[in-house]
């Protein structure tokens, strides 16, 4: 009895003490929401597919002369054309320059750019390739990604932060070199600032570049361009 007893009142003690009380639930860890790609989405800037001919795009255009340099990667084949109302956006920005060229009467080349401050290109210009880079994996075609100041390599399905945008699979590496921007109306001198962002969307390639020019009021402004043609014609 008096063991009984006693395993009684150890009962009692360890229930007054929280001997027996029953864990907490979990508490559940809340899912971040998936980015939103949209306003990098540059499949508006195509406005008909590669290959078409001029009378095609459904858009009213007139023809721009370029002038460009000797540089390295500078196209000289090309017609190119803006168009006669708003262009579309690039990156959720009007365009600063928006043209669509056409090589043996075919659209082979589609160039936009829009400016932006010291303080926020860089992440401007590394979100917008992650959402690329995104895209592109969902399309299964492959991508090179390249921050700026960083290096670049080649993936077939990259879903990386965009902020890194340094895939890791195990496809052959291939650096993107580093190009001049595409040349407007009113090309200048622009230093680059990195690698390029570089992919294939679908039937599309695309080409992103960030590079700085002297401003009018003689400090720095940054460029963001992006090129787009196709590398199947």
């Amino acid at each position: 009895m008096r063991l009984a007893a006693s395993r009684v009142v150890c009962t009692l003690l360890l229930a007054a003490a929280g001997g027996c009380r029953t864990p907490p639930p979990p508490v559940p860890v809340p899912v971040a929401p998936p980015p939103d790609d949209s306003a990098a989405d540059w499949h508006g800037l195509v406005l008909a597919p590669f290959g078409s001919v001029l009378k095609d795009v459904p858009a009213p255009l007139h023809e721009v002369l370029l002038f460009r340099d000797d540089a390295p990667g500078a196209a000289v084949d090309a017609e190119c054309y803006s168009t006669d109302s708003a262009a579309p956006p690039l990156l959720g920005r009007m365009p600063d320059d928006y043209l669509i060229c056409f090589n043996h009467d075919r659209l082979s080349r589609i160039e936009a750019s829009v400016h932006l401050t010291a303080a926020e290109a860089p992440d401007v210009f590394a979100q917008a390739c992650g959402a690329w880079l995104r895209h592109a994996a969902t399309s299964g075609t492959a991508a090179t990604a390249a921050a700026p100041g960083g290096s670049a390599t080649t993936t077939e399905a990259s879903t990386r932060a965009p902020a890194s945008m340094a895939p890791t699979s195990a496809a052959p590496a291939r650096v993107a070199p580093t190009a001049p921007p595409p040349a407007g109306p009113a090309a200048t001198s622009a230093a680059p600032l990195g690698p390029d962002c570089e992919g294939r969307d679908g039937a599309v390639h695309f080409v992103g570049h960030l590079a700085e020019e002297p401003g009018a009021d003689g400090g720095p402004e940054h460029i963001l361009s992006l090129r787009l043609d196709s590398p199947d014609l």
